[in-house]
């Protein structure tokens, strides 16, 4: 928003410098020009890095002035290119700028230089000034100028950027790219530059020519070489050259004029809408294109606020208030927001200001979409108009984004938005990881003991490891010691109706959690060392580097960046404040934020110049949002996401195997595949199916700043990513069905924290990389690369621009990297016959519609944002598919669990037939899904299919229907009792099952360290990770006693948990202590 505003400030002030000429302007002074005016205005920004209060010249240097006019000039050149954004067209496209090139109707007379082409002289002058003008402008249009720095961005950024302010940028908005220039010679297969051929058949400038001279294509090719020499010998023209690439032509900067046209009615080309200033000529310069017409330009928005006078403007001044900003700029924005002195009018936020926040005399209020509840709604409207004073609060209705079928809900009922009931915050505590974090909380609370705010007095930083210093581990470990009881007591007074609600919460779990929390305390510091640790590690490296030459600006820039994270980790600066950065790892509750996330670093210009920050997000939506290659904006600016920051050993990433079912597409990792045994639990043969060896989690990312985009990355952006989603049934699972008359339609199962897997393969663009599927990493600078071209250009030495900062070799590249992340969501699966009117080609449609409609009844019927739920289909037999919904919050909030309940299920049926616009009248009514229904911005790819018509009836059913709880199962019990290889086996397994506790996930389950078989449990908990051994007597000789003790000591290690039954010991004692190990 603040670029935009920024960008048409400086396009009112080179109009006012072209319509205030007598002349036209020569492009090299535009800078110059241009910051005269704003000076004269009264509106020069405050563009020194260093200068003072004053909005003039006070405080700055002469070298930062002209730092400021040359970005001004910078930007002017790229205001010559065709416009990048329809939505913000330049000054060209509205008809207030004239391009003309200096003295080229003098080269259009001189006849002796076109002897060559007769065709060319047979027009007459004016018309051949025409068709040159054309000629330079199809090679403007790609901005194909030998400007300085368009030909080394790298100066750009030292000689310019550096010196400037970084508020006053507002180029990043533009796709600038690649360098760009023309020649029918030069390697067009290299990305350093694109080369556009001069004379090749297909081209713009052999179709301009042939257009315009009625020749044939051939012939047009023979004159496009001699305009292009005669332009070149001449001085319009000039032959750079680019390393790697060639001899490139390009537009001189000093052959190039800039006027602003007299009047307000110009010619367009009809069908692309360029604008043309030709004098006789009436064609357009597009290869498809044709005849111009006149077009009115007088009530176009843009062209009245380009020529607007800088009096008349209100200046915009917006700011990002968001959780992806630090605390301490929030507040800094809040205060500014609040004086009326700050140029800050406009905040542009998430709901981080729906509470607690009074911006006192705020009269306006925009909410960009409906929000979930009424509660949200009345929160965000009082935000304005709390003086009493008049307020406007807005809200946009959208049919375009995801919450469109939402948004127009409440376009046709907006009473409910304000007379809805508010619902009260849902929470499920069942969630031993949730009730541990309050449980550390009450401890920190009880024992009294200071923690230092700062990590750099908790962790010895100079020791390996970054330990905890001794002293304050002795003094936490006495403090949680001797509080004991009293701890457990304010545990229980705390926590009392959570106690008695769930079974596993009792005193066993309660002291477990007590005696863990040093080590747990110290466990969460796990990602702080290794963070810190990998920061040290590039730091000393670039050191290493800059001894033996100098370092680039990039490299320099990120020294300070790391050395400055460096010193926030130590001092708890930022997020690293020892309390907030605790509830981020979980350890202390972290309300409402996950705690499973990807962080992702990226280097700005801050208050000590160059700074590393991190935003974050939940780790199944950075699998795609933070992927390889993937474009972020924060603040303004664009950042590639380039580098990994992962888990090594011995210097290559820690992989997963992964396995999934080509059945039913459940999923399969690590020790799972070996003891499947070969099969799918739906009966598929896993035998001949290809695991995955290169899956990875998804790992911490980081993402280097960018203002161009090359070609094959917009590509890249617009195919997106492979992703798909995977669910592993648990043994956990309850089902009901849901009975009509008497006869089940539909078996609903519940699972609570159920496992599902989300996985990236990589971009949908491999093929033209040149590469396999996955993604390729380099492990020596962990950067990520595209395509096998790239690769070799990391490898060679000799390509200084591209070269492994690190000195790669080939076995530090890894290819075909898989991208995953394992979550636990409560998820509710839904099997139902399609109904019997609906053909086996309509079976995806049904069950797609169906998946689609729910969500949106339960966002209407539970007040619940888009993101809460997701969904996805199970693959079955005949075609035919289960639906799966998931609740995106860790733990849940009880969303998908209400649905059991018959009144529930009732109330989500009766609005969701409500939203397909069954009740509406018949001419309101779409045919299949639209906007307002089932279509949103997120499902685009299912538009197709999506079919309101094939869902309805069943819905019906779904509101009259019964949902009745079905009885558990004894098929898993009788298949465990099966494997049981002794009757001790068989008895531990009949007391487990007659005490209820949960059943074993299996039996004689093998546990493999890689593809080293360490050990075989009788029974083995997979969640819980918990194995049980059973010993009987042959147990008691001391061979198999020591064999015993290292292969569980090795368990141990790898972080299994060990249960041991002897045949000499009261097995119902043991039962008793197994159900507090599984927390019943």
């Amino acid at each position: 928003m603040n670029n935009i505003q920024k960008r048409m400030h400086f396009r009112r002030a080179l109009y006012k410098v072209l319509q205030s000429a007598e002349e036209p302007v020569e492009l090299l002074e535009t800078g110059d020009r241009i910051f005269k005016v704003l000076d004269q205005e009264g509106v020069l920004p405050k563009f020194s890095r260093s200068g003072g209060d004053s909005l003039m010249m006070m405080g700055s240097s002469k070298v930062e002035e002209n730092a400021f006019k040359d970005y001004l000039l910078f930007n002017t050149v790229i205001e010559l290119g065709s416009s990048q954004r329809r939505n913000q067209p330049n000054l060209e496209d509205v008809g207030l700028l004239k391009i003309s090139y200096r003295n080229l109707d003098k080269l259009a007379s001189k006849f002796d230089l076109w002897r060559e082409a007769q065709e060319f002289l047979d027009l007459n002058e004016i018309q051949r000034l025409d068709f040159l003008t054309g000629f330079l402008d199809i090679m403007r249009y790609r901005t194909a100028i030998s400007y300085e720095y368009l030909l080394e961005p790298r100066d750009f950024k030292m000689k310019i950027e550096s010196k400037l302010d970084e508020e006053v940028l507002f180029h990043n908005e533009l796709r600038i790219g690649q360098l760009q220039g023309y020649s029918d010679d030069a390697d067009n297969a290299t990305r350093e530059a694109q080369v556009h051929r001069l004379s090749w058949k297909t081209g713009p400038l052999v179709s301009w020519t042939s257009k315009v001279l009625q020749v044939e294509r051939d012939r047009a090719a023979e004159i496009v070489k001699l305009v292009a020499r005669n332009l070149a010998n001449n001085g319009w023209l000039e032959s750079v050259s680019i390393r790697r690439v060639g001899e490139l032509l390009m537009i001189k900067p000093a052959s190039v004029l800039l006027s602003a046209p007299a009047g307000d009615s110009h010619k367009v080309c009809k069908k692309c809408g360029l604008v043309h200033h030709f004098q006789e000529l009436n064609l357009c310069t597009g290869s498809k294109c044709q005849d111009l017409v006149e077009r009115q330009f007088r009530d176009n928005y843009f062209r009245f606020e380009y020529s607007r006078g800088f009096g008349d403007i209100v200046p915009l001044n917006a700011a990002e208030h968001s959780a992806q900003i630090d605390g301490e700029t929030r507040k800094n924005l809040e205060v500014k927001f609040r004086d009326p002195e700050e140029p800050l009018n406009v905040i542009v936020c998430t709901p981080t200001m729906e509470l607690g926040i009074d911006i006192g005399k705020l009269s306006a209020v925009y909410m960009r979409n409906v929000p979930p509840s009424p509660s949200n709604y009345a929160q965000r409207a009082g935000r304005a108009g709390r003086r009493s004073q008049v307020a406007v609060v807005n809200t946009f209705c959208g049919v375009g984004s995801r919450r469109g079928p939402h948004d127009q809900y409440f376009y046709r009922y907006p009473s409910k938005i304000i007379s809805g009931e508010i619902s009260p915050p849902r929470f499920m505590l069942d969630n031993k990881a949730l009730v541990r974090a309050h449980i550390h909380s009450l401890i920190l609370e009880t024992i009294g003991t200071r923690v230092p705010q700062k990590i750099g007095e908790i962790l010895d930083i100079e020791q390996e490891n970054l330990p905890l210093k001794p002293d304050f581990k002795r003094e936490l470990e006495a403090a949680v010691s001797g509080a004991k009881n009293e701890i457990i007591k304010t545990v229980h007074d705390a926590l009392k109706t959570e106690i008695e609600q769930y079974d596993w919460f009792n005193d066993a779990f309660i002291e477990s959690t007590i005696n863990q929390f040093v080590q747990d305390f110290d466990s969460s510091f796990g990602y702080f060392r290794n963070e810190y640790e990998d920061l040290k590690k590039t730091r000393y490296a670039i050191n290493a580097l800059g001894e033996k030459k100098r370092l680039t600006y990039e490299m320099t820039w990120r020294r300070t960046a790391i050395e400055n994270k460096m010193s926030d980790m130590r001092e708890g600066g930022k997020d690293y404040f020892t309390y907030r950065y605790l509830a981020s790892q979980g350890f202390t509750p972290n309300y409402g934020f996950p705690t499973n996330i990807t962080l992702l670093s990226l280097d700005r210009r801050g208050k000590r110049d160059a700074e590393e920050i991190s935003l974050q997000r939940d780790r199944a939506i950075a699998v795609s949002e933070y992927a390889p290659g993937n474009s972020i904006y924060y603040q303004g600016s664009r950042y590639i996401v380039s580098e990994a920051r992962l888990k090594l050993r011995a210097g290559r990433p820690v992989t997963k195997s992964l396995l999934i079912c080509p059945k039913c597409e459940t999923y399969y990792m690590d020790d799972e595949i070996k003891t499947s045994g070969g099969a799918c639990t739906c009966g598929a043969s896993l035998q001949d199916q290809n695991a995955i060896n290169n899956a990875i989690e998804m790992p911490d990312q980081f993402a280097a700043r960018r203002q161009g985009i090359t070609s094959d990355e917009e590509e890249r952006m617009r195919l997106g990513y492979k992703v798909s989603e995977h669910y592993h049934r648990g043994p956990r699972v309850t089902s009901w069905n849901v009975l009509e008359n008497g006869d089940p339609i539909l078996t609903l199962s519940y699972e609570h924290n159920g496992r599902i897997l989300r996985v990236n393969m990589g971009t949908r663009r491999v093929e033209a990389d040149h590469q396999e599927e996955g993604f390729t990493l380099c492990t020596a600078c962990n950067r990520w690369i595209f395509g096998e071209e790239n690769v070799e250009r990391h490898l060679d030495a000799s390509n200084k621009s591209y070269h492994c900062w690190r000195n790669a070799t080939e076995e530090e590249i890894i290819r075909n990297l898989t991208l995953c992340t394992e979550s636990l969501h409560d998820v509710v699966t839904l099997d139902c016959e399609p109904p019997e009117e609906v053909d086996p080609e309509g079976y995806e449609a049904f069950y797609t519609t169906l998946a689609q409609a729910l969500i949106q009844g339960l966002q209407i019927s539970m007040n619940i944002d888009v993101d809460e739920v997701g969904s996805f289909l199970l693959p079955k037999d005949e075609g035919k598919f289960g639906v799966l919904l998931y609740e995106s919050a860790e733990g849940g909030t009880g969303i998908l669990h209400a649905l059991q309940q018959t009144a529930v299920m009732h109330e989500v049926a009766r609005q969701t037939r409500e939203i397909l616009h069954e009740f509406d009248n018949p001419e309101d009514q779409c045919e299949r899904a639209c906007y307002g229904c089932l279509c949103n911005y997120y499902n685009q790819s299912v538009h197709e299919i999506l079919d309101r018509n094939l869902v309805l009836p069943f819905l019906a059913r779904l509101e009259k229907a019964e949902i009745v709880q079905v009885e558990a199962s004894k098929e898993g019990y009788d298949k465990l009792l099966g494997l049981c290889e002794s009757d001790l086996e068989k008895s531990v397994l009949e007391a487990i099952h007659k005490r209820k506790l949960p059943l074993p996930t299996d039996a004689q389950k093998t546990i493999f360290d890689r593809d080293a078989p360490i050990a075989q449990a009788d029974f083995y908990y997979e969640r819980e990770r918990l194995a049980i051994f059973v010993d009987g007597p042959d147990h008691e000789k001391d061979f198999v006693k020591e064999s015993d003790r290292k292969k569980r000591e090795k368990l141990d290690a790898m972080g299994y948990r060990i249960f041991t039954i002897r045949h000499d010991e009261d097995l119902e004692n043991r039962i008793t202590t197994l159900a507090e190990y599984l927390g019943v």
